[in-house]
């Protein structure tokens, strides 16, 4: 999934419920022209689909950018923020 992922302009995205040896689950798609990918977890959540697309990988990359907009949303609350903001000077004083 992660080399489809970094070779393609855009991808397209779906789930849909599925069940499987009498439990519920979800099947998530991720793809394009090049390539399709699946996957079936107990999770329709954001995280869950954070998780999907992190592969391997353990962890979230925020530019500045990225940090800016999360001030602005009234939802994000301030002890989420106030803790990126700690991980982020955590990993930038561990890297020089």
């Amino acid at each position: 999934m992660l080399e489809g992922l970094r070779h393609s302009d855009y991808i397209q995205v779906d789930d849909t419920g599925a069940r499987h040896q009498g439990k519920n689950g979800f099947c998530t798609q991720l793809g394009n022209q090049q390539f399709t990918f699946f996957k079936t977890t107990a999770s329709k959540s954001k995280a869950n689909f954070l998780t999907i697309l992190q592969g391997q990988q353990i962890g979230y990359r925020l530019n500045q950018t990225a940090l800016d907009y999360l001030k602005r949303l009234k939802s994000f609350s301030n002890w989420s923020l106030w803790q990126v903001e700690y991980d982020l000077k955590k990993r930038r004083s561990l890297s020089q």
